[in-house]
């Protein structure tokens, strides 16, 4: 992730990832893994599912809960417009993203 040339951006910058650390912490070990290899790493639902020995099925139907409680999470810290992109997108969405907005 490039650090940005504002200071106080990056200072926000550090915060978001902060606050979405503390959220993923509080998700089961299966849901923070699916996050994590979905959204940090962009692997598919195939491939998520062959590291976690899981048919791809079952991915997406946790990928699903973990976004939810991730939601849920963020929504007690931050309004949705602040939220990381990946933690807007639809369960069904799995682009890479490395930033965290």
């Amino acid at each position: 992730m490039a650090v940005p040339d504002d200071p106080l951006e990056h200072v926000e910058q550090e915060q978001m990832q902060a606050v979405v650390r503390q959220a993923l912490r509080r998700l089961t070990p299966d849901q923070q893994q699916v996050i994590i290899l979905k959204f940090v790493e962009g692997l598919s639902n195939a491939e998520v599912g062959l590291i976690l020995g899981k048919p791809e099925g079952a991915v997406k139907s946790l990928q699903h809960r973990a976004l939810a409680a991730l939601r849920r999470q963020l929504e007690k810290t931050l309004p949705p417009s602040a939220w990381p992109r990946w933690a807007r997108s639809s369960p069904d969405e799995g682009s890479k993203v490395r930033d965290s907005g």
